[in-house]
């Protein structure tokens, strides 16, 4: 159980982190201050709302298995070596995918192959998008200090929605954004914007096309029944984008509640 030795250690050097608190002397920055050595813990407070009082190894524990993609450390204890492989991975390649955008896109592919994936054929699936290819940039904080990757942050984009060809919609001959030397997106056109949302929104209900959200990437706030589509030329990646695209590289999952984090 080598994966299991690794997240423990994990656990132990966040609490150690914690265990760096101090009083601020600063109120403008809230009560406490850190001196960090592996983990961002200023993020991880604020993102998992830990109470800076009340914080133990066990809660380091449950939050390190919340970053892998677990609800809690019992289900990591009970996880086969593939699940624990995957999720060495997914702590590895937190610049690239985050756990919450890496089973929304598993998800994507079940429904559009009608079937389950095993812990075996999941780990490779991240093995063979993931792992060794490059432009993939996670939509979620990376929260290592150490042991970071190089990796390029210029990329549109993020994540790859696999979607079927469809008589539905056609190429938009003017207007194709740069995406990057030479490679091009090209802008969708669907006969039925209703329809295509309902079929290809990544979470559980697609809201209305009259619903407003707020995009994390332009900071505008948006009108879903104005998304656009887009596609790298020559291939059938669909993405749902933005209405501000190609200036906003924002995708349907930049898109939060329009009073969150405000």
């Amino acid at each position: 159980m080598i994966h299991l030795e690794f997240f423990k250690l994990q656990a132990k050097n966040l609490f150690k982190d914690y265990q760096t608190k101090r009083k601020s002397s600063d109120a403008t920055i809230g009560d406490y201050e850190y001196d960090p050595k592996y983990f961002d813990i200023e993020g991880i407070i604020l993102y998992f709302d830990i109470d800076e009082d009340d914080f133990s190894l066990m809660k380091a524990q449950h939050i390190i298995a919340n970053i892998v993609g677990f609800r809690k450390w019992t289900d990591m204890l009970k996880a086969d070596e593939s699940e624990l492989e995957l999720a060495k991975l997914l702590f590895d390649n937190q610049h690239k995918i985050s756990a919450e955008d890496w089973e929304m896109y598993i998800r994507i592919q079940e429904k559009d192959n009608n079937t389950t994936f095993d812990s075996d054929f999941r780990l490779e699936v991240f093995k063979q998008v993931f792992l060794n290819v490059d432009g993939h940039e996670s939509t979620f904080p990376d929260y290592r200090l150490i042991g970071k990757t190089e990796f390029n942050t210029n990329q549109s984009f993020h994540l790859p929605e696999v979607l079927p060809r469809s008589n539905d919609y056609k190429v938009k001959d003017e207007g194709r954004p740069q995406k990057k030397e030479s490679q091009f997106m090209e802008e969708v056109l669907v006969n039925d914007k209703y329809k295509f949302l309902n079929e290809h929104y990544p979470f559980d209900v697609a809201p209305e096309l009259t619903d407003k959200f707020r995009c994390l990437h332009c900071g505008e706030v948006i009108t879903v029944g104005e998304y656009k589509i887009f596609k790298e030329q020559g291939d059938d990646f669909l993405y749902i984008c933005c209405p501000n695209a190609p200036e906003c590289d924002g995708t349907v999952i930049d898109w939060i509640d329009v009073d969150a984090n405000r």
